[in-house]
């Protein structure tokens, strides 16, 4: 892209109205929060899957009781998407940026021992630093374009920090409503980055494209207006969203990169 097209985008993003971009990053919630329950619905279906093959096999200890464990999270599960979907759209909107696996351990201080309790806090560290390892291209596009927006308007939006913080105190908050031994948890855990934490691509290109859409105003209200109708069911399955793969998160082409400075 050349200085010229830089400089007409930028003008372009600060120029956005501010009732614009509310509805946009209200619209772009509901978004982030129906692909999150879809990819949760993918998580659960590996879960059950790999622990019945692992416990079938004999490839989990002799201690721990995968029938019992996949009842309990089977049981759980559409309380955990309720808690992490819940917990994951108030840290959007407060805009927590940072992730801090002390808050894992605080919270599990008084139901788990120490061991445990750092088991699962470094494994949570491993998640985190994988997660912004990888999705660091897309943070640093989206924040180069929240900073051509002026900073009161800015707060109505997701940066890409944001996002992965977000998904990670929504998964603590969450995990802890699943009772089951620590190697399950462990595994539980090992299967929420592969098949949730790492699958978050398009939530990452939906906020690119959307704040690189926000000063227009038919692209916002059409946008607003397809979101107002979203349903969002609990304990959606994996193979629901294949099947509806073509009507569901967004229909917005992913767009070129633009760099921006602030």
């Amino acid at each position: 892209m050349s200085i010229v097209s830089m400089v007409n985008q930028a003008t372009k993003l600060q120029s956005a109205d501010s009732a614009l971009i509310e509805k946009a990053g209200w619209a772009l919630r509901q978004r982030l929060r129906k692909q999150m329950n879809q990819l949760s619905g993918c998580f659960f279906d590996e879960v059950d899957d790999f622990i019945f093959g692992a416990g079938k096999q004999g490839q989990l200890a002799g201690g721990s009781d995968y029938l019992g464990a996949m009842r309990e999270i089977r049981a759980k599960q559409v309380l955990f998407e309720e808690t992490f979907l819940d917990a994951v759209s108030s840290s959007l909107e407060q805009r927590h940026e940072h992730f801090d696996s002390l808050a894992l351990r605080s919270k599990q201080a008084e139901s788990q021992v120490i061991f445990e309790s750092m088991e699962t806090g470094l494994a949570m560290d491993a998640m985190a630093r994988k997660a912004g390892k990888y999705y660091l291209p897309y943070v640093k596009q989206i924040e180069s374009l929240n900073c051509a927006i002026e900073p009161k308007k800015r707060s109505q939006l997701v940066n890409g920090n944001t996002l992965v913080a977000s998904v990670l105190s929504g998964f603590v908050a969450a995990q802890g409503k699943i009772n089951v031994d620590l190697e399950i948890r462990l595994v539980f855990m090992k299967l929420f980055e592969q098949h949730f934490l790492m699958k978050m691509e398009k939530l990452f290109l939906d906020i690119i494209s959307i704040v690189n859409n926000i000063d227009s105003s038919q692209f916002v209200e059409r946008l607003h207006s397809s979101s107002s109708s979203f349903h969002m069911p609990v304990a959606s399955s994996c193979t629901a969203q294949r099947n509806t793969k073509s009507n569901a998160a967004t229909s917005f082409e992913p767009p070129q990169a633009r760099v921006f400075g602030c």
